[in-house]
């Protein structure tokens, strides 16, 4: 079989899958609903309280965490690819933690804030934490290359102490927030998709979905940069640009993605390396299939975190970290075992 084909049948698969893990979603619950009953709601011959849960409930929060998957899937991918090192991922360097810090600002101060830029707080909060989001990444660009090279170990060190500042700011704002602002905090430190519905749906969507188009229009390009930065000028990349453009992006979809729904980690680190394995490092397959394989890996957290310990609901971002920390681990020992690291 073709490795075209094969790649082909990988990602088509997981688009099958997500659409069965979704349906099953909608259908999950404290009223479970049949396949038949949840047709009728979906094309409105329903209504009622059981159309309501489906439709401004369930729904929302499925569609939201299909777009963050796929943004952190994809961001997770690219920032990969922009460092050459398969380890790299926005928590890791900090973009993360920087996106917080930034939504945590709007949501302590956020009545001053409201008041100083005459903003609503639907389009203040994905800004703040893009800005938050985009200052750690281009701290980790200007500390990280030097004569034309990344070092990894300075990638690593400042997104390490952007995350202990990241930290300790939160901790701050911890300190000087009320009952509402330290639940709000609480709900980003954590993760999750309670608080979805359709505004934040639509909002999500006008944000992560031109930007996720752009990423992977850009695929061809970031497999030329793998060669290093000297053999993609010669192919005529405009390397700078390009990386800038990369950076700007990324730090879009994860300061958008990590304003409605909190720090969920992992995912961006362990999507594409999985991946790999399948697809193989080619970007114009890597990056599509990292935006289903997310999406599908977030829609099914969220269906587990609203169902493991019903009617309690647990935190996605727990989840995640749950079990990307011993795959994480699991890569690392591949690295050193390859003599990578």
């Amino acid at each position: 079989m073709p490795p075209s084909c094969k790649r082909s049948i990988v990602v088509v698969s997981l688009s099958l899958l997500l659409l069965c893990i979704s349906a099953w979603s909608l259908s999950a619950g404290a009223s479970f609903l049949g396949f038949g009953e949840l047709i009728d709601i979906l094309f409105g011959s329903q209504t009622g309280i059981t159309g309501t849960i489906v439709l401004e409930i369930r729904l929302p929060r499925i569609l939201l965490s299909v777009l963050v998957g796929a943004g952190l899937g994809v961001s997770g991918a690219v920032i990969q690819g922009l460092f050459r090192n398969p380890l790299a991922d926005p928590g890791l360097i900090g973009v993360s933690g920087g996106a917080a810090l930034g939504a945590a600002c709007v949501l302590v101060l956020g009545q001053e804030l409201l008041a100083f830029f005459c903003l609503p707080v639907n389009l203040l909060l994905p800004i703040a934490a893009f800005a938050g989001g985009l200052l750690a990444t281009l701290l980790v660009l200007a500390f990280s290359w030097s004569a034309m090279t990344v070092s990894v170990v300075a990638m690593l060190l400042v997104g390490l102490a952007i995350n202990t500042m990241a930290t300790g700011g939160i901790g701050l704002l911890t300190a000087l927030s009320d009952q509402d602002g330290l639940r709000n905090l609480t709900f980003w430190l954590l993760g999750s998709m309670a608080s979805a519905d359709t505004d934040k749906v639509l909002i999500a969507s006008a944000v992560i979905v031109p930007a996720l188009y752009l990423l992977l229009r850009d695929a061809s390009n970031l497999d030329c940069l793998l060669l290093g930065e000297s053999s993609a000028r010669t192919l005529g990349v405009p390397v700078s640009g390009l990386k800038f453009r990369l950076v700007l992006l990324s730090a879009l979809v994860v300061g958008c993605a990590v304003a409605f729904t909190g720090i969920i980690g992992f995912v961006g680190l362990i999507v594409p390396n999985l991946l790999r394995f399948v697809v193989g490092p080619l970007h114009r397959w890597l990056l599509p299939a990292s935006a289903v394989f997310g999406a599908l890996i977030l829609v099914t957290a969220d269906l587990l975190a609203r169902t493991l310990w019903f009617p309690r609901e647990l935190p996605i971002g727990v989840l995640t970290s749950l079990i990307g920390a011993p795959v994480f681990i699991f890569l690392i020992a591949l690295q050193r075992k390859k003599g990578l690291l």
